[in-house]
């Protein structure tokens, strides 16, 4: 049974997405609503939920079943890699930030959308209704220093916008030429 699997399209995060960004990986896919937004991309999930996989397997090119990095094969090569609100599930997501060094092309990029729980509206809901709900106000964007290689996927240029509800990054791993 699919709860709280929606389509979860997230439109606010597909700005932040580079252009020139052709291959996608769309890490915890859920049901493919954001892939679908992506029609002129190529974009594989990953899900580790069966039934959600499934539903998104229609609208992707490939969905790999289970978790990052683990399901991905070695060798594949993506131009960005997305966790839209997935990091907080994750037991190491520390790792699966590292691990996306593996899988990126050179200048490729992660973009990371993640809950702000520090927003006092969501508190709010949250401790006085028992509601989680995704709000899009946004406010300015702020930029880091950049990496100087993809190696250095620890401190890299970060570009995060703030959302009610979540913050929005996008995180440029740019490789050096001996990289």
């Amino acid at each position: 049974m699919l709860h709280n699997y929606d389509d979860c399209e997230r439109r606010e995060v597909v700005p932040f997405i580079p252009p020139g960004a052709k291959r996608i990986l769309d890490v915890g896919c859920a049901r493919g609503g954001f892939g679908a937004l992506l029609t002129d991309r190529e974009v594989y999930g990953v899900e580790p939920n069966p039934e959600a996989a499934t539903v998104a397997a229609k609208r992707y090119r490939h969905v790999y079943r289970g978790v990052f990095p683990d399901v991905v094969p070695e060798g594949e090569v993506f131009d960005c890699i997305i966790f839209n609100d997935v990091l907080e599930h994750l037991v190491d997501p520390y790792a699966a930030v590292r691990d996306c060094r593996d899988y990126l092309a050179m200048d490729g990029h992660v973009v990371a959308s993640i809950p702000n729980m520090r927003y006092v509206q969501v508190l709010k809901r949250l401790l006085f209704n028992a509601d989680w709900t995704y709000t899009d106000v946004e406010v300015p964007v702020r930029m880091l220093s950049p990496a100087p290689n993809r190696d250095d996927l620890a401190v890299p240029r970060q570009c995060w916008r703030r959302r009610a509800g979540s913050w929005a990054a996008v995180i440029a791993a740019t490789a050096s030429a001996e990289g």
